[in-house]
């Protein structure tokens, strides 16, 4: 027998329904509903609702080409006999039992096989099993992280008894069984039903039959009809005979073949939808835990995410007992891989979900991460207020591809996931600030017990920026109160490499109590439109534990106040190989400098100049800069626009070719609505031309013919954005040009 440890857990006072049928069955389930029970829907409903927007893709509705998605789960079976060995559930009618319940929630891609041997208790104290004895039965027997299921003789309450019960999500692991109702074709999957958080479908109220108060009453489920409780009123034929009605007087029209009603056993074979989807949410989200250390599989991958494409992915299985490995990459039902650590290469857009089966010669079970491996980015604008997180102290409850590091550790400077204060007391805030209310979920660096310059960091999903975006601009909400606080950094990956400080860094105490609000923080992103970007927070600890700092309620949005009307940007070269920059404003509120940057690539950008701005007018103003040596062969030009309260704007971009490049090619008009102008000034072998867009793909590929002196680029059935052009021969790669058409 494995090693055992005692399980803390307030034993629920168990009530017998008894009921005299008109037809030979036995008394009905134990399970009672906790007093503080509450649906998952309710009690996380952005997480919950997050989760029901692919539920019916990801479980109902799978296309015949998909491939499996049953997760197997553990169980510990625990098997009581008489003290001298004899009587007990039989191994036959043990995998009878087992394979009437898999059939019941192949529907909710779950399946359960029993984890190692087979626990036999010999002792005549259990064998008819009375819930006075359950906390010492549980203590010496029940197994970590399985489900314990314990099958009796008969299981009773003192002179009443009934054929099952278990406990709901947040009570102990552990589900009792009566031997003679293993096998009567429902009890087993109703008591696994409560389980994973079902009620009855008479609980908690009466329900109208005409489903005016469906969410409220019954089992809050909308899509299980109202149910008078049908102990005793169905037939052998699964019709209900009951006549009762509700208190508007209408005639009840239940489900007899609902298997969490009280119809009969054999008449219980069907979960709806919403059944379903409470089901698999608490097996995802409350009591995902599951595991076998004799046999069991599981994975995990170097990347879960990632804004382009195409990205190779390193798996790595973490299986136990397992001899053969069978992966499917995309879950289309077609074996990819054999190897236990295999590669693969995503590349298209898309959400992946993989699916590893793994076998020890006798059992296969397997393990599906719905979703998993995330290529592209989310739609833009964009909003998250961190409220579907859950609150956690080890770094995790990272929900909607947000990712930190370090991850899964209480031994570190970390983002915690927090709702209310913070553990310490003078630092952090008392509530977040998207609710404004101590359930609000917000995350911090957990300054306690850690070194003075740590860093710790949190990284949003893959953003979309859309060419089209109106002044797109980023804002959150952060909380500094502290004594000996730290600093934040926000950092931003622009598809190719991560640029730090993006905003001016937020350091020291900002508020001077735990009560103060929270502090907006904004930034203009208009130089990435047409990208796909993360934001990084990066927080640095200061010299004591009054460190902790809070973010909330990311978004990504467009149409800021700006500081500065621009008119127009334009620049030209002299015959010295100067460019001279010239600009004009039309207004300017609290202007405070212009800073002019300047690349050789048109997407590495450095400042090379500063001009200041006059600060408040409604007038025409010009500006004027002069680049004195600039790059050859190619520069691009912007303006970075700042106010005085640190917000900025990005200008378009101007290209300027030097005067005195030797370049081979140079591209003209760029931006432009459909027609680019390549030209070449050596022409001594066919070039190739490769079109990718701004994630990465390739639209267009054409040769550049020897003889040629110029070469003509339509991209009119593409739509406007962000391209980018490679030239090569033969040899080498000659060049690489952003493009940019507009409408």
């Amino acid at each position: 027998m494995r090693t055992i440890t005692l399980k803390k857990f307030i034993l629920f006072s168990l009530i017998f329904f008894f009921f005299t049928f008109s037809f030979a069955q036995r008394e009905e389930c134990g399970s009672i509903l906790p007093n503080d029970f509450e649906l998952q829907k309710y009690k996380k409903p952005e997480q919950y609702q997050k989760f029901m927007e692919t539920f019916d893709n990801n479980y109902l509705n799978r296309p015949p080409t998909a491939g499996s998605c049953i997760n197997n789960i553990p169980m510990q079976v625990h098997i009581i006999r008489r003290s001298n060995g004899t009587g007990g559930l039989t191994i036959s009618e043990l995998n009878s039992a087992m394979t009437t319940l898999n059939l019941r929630y192949e529907a909710a891609c779950m399946a359960f096989y029993v984890c190692g041997s087979i626990n036999y208790i010999d002792d005549d104290q259990y064998y008819n099993f009375n819930t006075n004895d359950e906390p010492a039965l549980t203590a010496a027997n029940n197994v970590n992280d399985a489900i314990n299921i314990y099958y009796a003789n008969s299981v009773g309450n003192g002179s009443s008894n009934f054929c099952g019960y278990a406990y709901y999500p947040g009570g102990p692991d552990v589900i009792l069984m009566a031997n003679g109702c293993a096998n009567n074709g429902s009890t087993l999957p109703h008591e696994v039903g409560h389980f994973y958080g079902l009620p009855h479908t008479h609980d908690q109220g009466n329900e109208l039959v005409n489903g005016s108060n469906c969410a409220t009453a019954g089992d809050n489920f909308c899509d299980t009809p109202a149910d008078p409780n049908l102990s005793g009123v169905v037939n052998s034929s699964c019709v209900y005979t009951g006549t009762a009605t509700d208190a508007n007087g209408d005639t009840y029209i239940p489900d007899p073949t609902n298997i969490m009603s009280y119809s009969r056993k054999l008449c219980r074979t069907f979960f709806s939808s919403d059944q379903l989807a409470e089901i698999v949410f608490n097996n995802n989200f409350e009591r995902n835990y599951f595991d076998c250390p004799d046999f069991d599989v599981d994975f995990t991958a170097d990347i879960t995410q990632s804004c382009t494409f195409p990205i190779t992915v390193n798996f790595t299985e973490t299986a136990v007992g397992e001899t053969t490995y069978e992966w499917d990459f995309d879950n289309d039902g077609t074996v990819d891989a054999t190897t236990p650590n295999p590669s693969h290469t995503y590349t298209s857009v898309g959400s992946y979900t993989v699916n590893l089966t793994v076998s020890d010669g006798t059992t296969s079970i397997a393990k599906v991460k719905t979703a998993y491996i995330e290529v592209g980015s989310l739609s833009f604008p964009h909003s998250s207020n961190l409220d579907n997180f859950t609150a956690n102290t080890n770094a995790t409850g990272f929900e909607d591809g947000w990712t930190a590091s370090p991850s899964g550790t209480t031994n570190a400077y970390r983002w915690n996931t927090n709702n209310g204060e913070t553990p310490s007391n003078n630092t952090g805030p008392e509530v977040d600030q998207s609710l404004g209310n101590a359930t609000g979920i917000y995350v911090f660096s957990e300054a306690s017990g850690y070194d003075q310059g740590d860093i710790a960091e949190i990284t949003s999903p893959c953003l979309d920026v859309p060419l089209n975006a109106v002044d797109p601009y980023v804002s959150f909400h952060y909380h500094m109160y502290g004594s000996s606080m730290g600093n934040l950094h926000i950092d931003l990956f622009d598809g190719t490499s991560w640029i730090n400080d993006i905003t001016t860094a937020i350091i020291g105490q900002q508020q001077s109590a735990m009560s103060d609000p929270w502090i907006e923080k904004t930034f203009d992103i208009t130089a990435y439109k047409g990208s796909a970007i993360q934001i990084r927070f990066r927080a640095i600890r200061g010299n004591g534990w009054q460190s902790d700092i809070a973010i909330d309620n990311l978004e990504l949005l467009e149409t800021m106040a700006l500081p500065i009307e621009l008119v127009n940007f334009e620049g030209k070269s002299n015959s010295k190989g100067e460019n001279i920059l010239s600009w004009e404003t039309s207004s300017e509120i609290n202007a405070f400098h212009f800073l002019v940057e300047h690349s050789e690539d048109g997407v590495q950008f450095e400042t090379t100049g500063k001009v200041e701005a006059i600060g408040n007018t409604n007038s025409i103003s010009n500006y004027r800069f002069i680049h004195y040596f600039p790059s050859t062969p190619h520069n691009y030009y912007r303006l970075k626009m700042i106010d005085r309260d640190e917000s900025f704007e990005y200008s378009s971009i101007i290209y300027l070719p030097s005067e005195k490049q030797d370049s081979e090619i140079t591209v003209f008009p760029n931006p432009s609505l459909n027609i680019f102008q390549l030209h070449r000034s050596k022409e001594n072998s066919n070039w190739e031309l490769l079109v990718f867009n701004s994630i990465g793909q390739l639209i267009k590929s054409t040769m550049w013919q020897v003889g040629e002196e110029r070469y003509e680029l339509n991209l009119e059935q593409f739509a406007e954005g962000v391209y980018t052009i490679q030239i090569s021969n033969q040899n080498s790669l000659i060049g690489i040009h952003r493009l940019i058409k507009i409408k």
